[in-house]
């Protein structure tokens, strides 16, 4: 069951459909109830997780708690939330994927689940038919209870030492001994007997191309994409003993080598954003030197020329000059913020919004003037005094106002605000509203990604790098409000930003 696009899905049934023989069955569901979990026996979830889905994944848990089943689920996540996956892991989380992935990995990726979980149920019915004979029971249900808890302890682990010590310990209370590697984009991490490490990788390396299981009078190798294991202390190859500990060791090895997979993709990503940190702020902060020595010096052009009395053209040839590089300069802003909004620093105090604001309204105003365009700001009342962070706050509304006269070629450009409620419960409602291009809210989600990928047709119509509101919602996210987006194309948008405003008592500057 996935709850992602169509396309995809279609894609990774076909795909999963040929992997299995047309066993698996593979639909879209847009909700989640109660009932589709019932009646139509749901195995697997692969589900979208990203900033704006952690509270319908919440949602999902609760359900799941009233349910007699358990099914099993895989979390395909975006850059900046990769690292969020492991707060679901009592969900049941069995696999994270990066999100682009293309659908044959993903559906590889469910392939061995499924194969782990038919192995499992396997291991279950065996030890239904057995219950006769006791001690046979008693061994196969506690060699079954150790995969699940294996599976279960494993999503807390982010190094392979750490995963392959558990490996080792759980094959241990089984009846067994191993060593092994974890074989991961070409970079192998031993895991067991230090004193005969070079003996054992030499070992797995000759017959990795024999088969998934190859026995010795000594011992047994298992291969996996991800694992190779070298196992010792088994029972006689071919008696029952041997073949039961075996179809427990089995899951439990590649549930290691799925875990494995994750903790490189999981490093990957981290990577990946700490280059990508480093890159934004380096170039930003190059830029923003020249760009603010622009911007001074079209600001002192500017106001010469509407003393000296210059042409009317030449004043609004400058001015738009002005509005050009204010835009680049709050494209920097936003870079630079978006390159650090993990380490966000919150500073609270008390300040008055019209004087924080007066300077930034009067520029948008003067750029939407130059459009033909309706500016307006409404306060009540008029005059606010409010407890947040004052820096951060200018971004957000910056970021909303550029937005919104960017995107408004004829009509009006309003920003309202109003305290509500008092207290703790004290709030600022803030709303910016267009009559601009406008967008579908069911496909809003790209704009609140950091960086979308754009053809280049859609930038020639004007969508931008999509950087502004992505920073917005972190921002938001760090002064603990919420964001509502209400828009319609061509008939414009309007967010609404609710704020807490409350300044305890005695506090003047808090730092979170």
């Amino acid at each position: 069951m996935v709850l992602q696009d169509v396309e995809f899905t279609q894609e990774l049934s076909l795909i999963l459909n040929a992997m299995s023989d047309g066993t698996v069955d593979v639909d879209q569901y847009r909700e989640l109830s109660r009932g589709a979990f019932i009646e139509e026996n749901i195995d697997l979830i692969v589900l979208e997780l990203h900033e704006n889905s952690f509270s319908n994944i919440s949602s999902m848990a609760t359900m799941l708690d009233t349910l007699d089943t358990e099914p099993k689920i895989v979390l395909v996540c975006d850059d900046s939330s990769i690292k969020r996956a492991k707060d679901f892991a009592e969900l049941g989380v069995v696999s994270v994927c990066p999100l682009g992935l293309p659908a044959d990995l993903v559906a590889l990726q469910i392939n061995s689940i499924l194969a782990a979980n038919a192995e499992l149920e396997s291991l279950k019915t065996q030890v239904k038919n057995a219950r006769n004979v006791a001690m046979l029971s008693m061994s196969a249900s506690s060699q079954l209870g150790e995969v699940v808890r294996f599976q279960e302890k494993s999503y807390a682990i982010s190094d392979f030492k750490r995963l392959g010590d558990m490996l080792i310990g759980s094959v241990n209370l089984l009846g067994a001994h191993c060593s092994g590697v974890f074989n991961l984009g070409g970079e192998k991490f031993y895991f067991g007997d230090q004193a005969n490490r070079d003996a054992i990788m030499h070992h797995l390396e000759m017959n990795k191309s024999k088969s998934r299981f190859v026995d010795f009078e000594d011992g047994t190798l298992i291969y996996f994409n991800e694992i190779w294991v070298y196992l010792s202390g088994m029972p006689v190859p071919g008696s029952e003993e041997y073949g039961q500990l075996k179809d427990s060791i089995f899951p439990l090895i590649e549930s290691a080598g799925q875990r494995a997979h994750t903790i490189m993709a999981e490093r990957a990503a981290a990577v990946a954003e700490r280059n990508k940190s480093w890159f934004l702020k380096n170039v930003s902060s190059g830029f923003r030197e020249p760009m603010s020595a622009i911007l001074n010096g079209t600001q002192l052009l500017n106001r010469r020329m509407v003393s000296k009395g210059a042409e009317d053209r030449d004043v609004q040839i400058l001015s738009l000059v002005e509005s050009s590089a204010s835009q680049l300069a709050d494209l920097i802003e936003d870079l630079l913020a978006l390159s650090d909004a993990e380490n966000i620093r919150v500073f609270k105090k008390s300040f008055s919004i019209s004087e924080e604001l007066g300077d930034t309204l009067s520029l948008y105003e003067r750029w939407a003037g130059s459009k033909g365009i309706d500016f307006s700001a409404n306060f009540e009342p008029r005059e606010l005094d409010v407890y947040t962070d004052p820096k951060h706050f200018k971004q957000v509304l910056r970021s909303l106002l550029s937005n919104a006269v960017k995107y408004t070629d004829s009509g009006a450009v309003s920003l309202t605000m109003e305290k509500i409620g008092a207290g703790p419960s004290e709030f600022l409602e803030i709303s910016v509203s267009d009559t601009g291009q406008g967008f579908d809210v069911d496909k809003v989600q790209p704009y609140l990604k950091p960086f979308v990928d754009l053809d280049q047709e859609t930038i020639q119509e004007g969508d931008g790098a999509g950087l502004g509101l992505s920073v917005v919602v972190q921002l938001i996210n760090q002064l603990d409000g919420s964001l509502n987006i209400e828009s319609e194309p061509d008939k414009g948008s309007c967010f609404t930003l609710t704020l807490p405003v409350y300044k305890p008592e005695g506090a003047e500057q808090l730092l979170f």
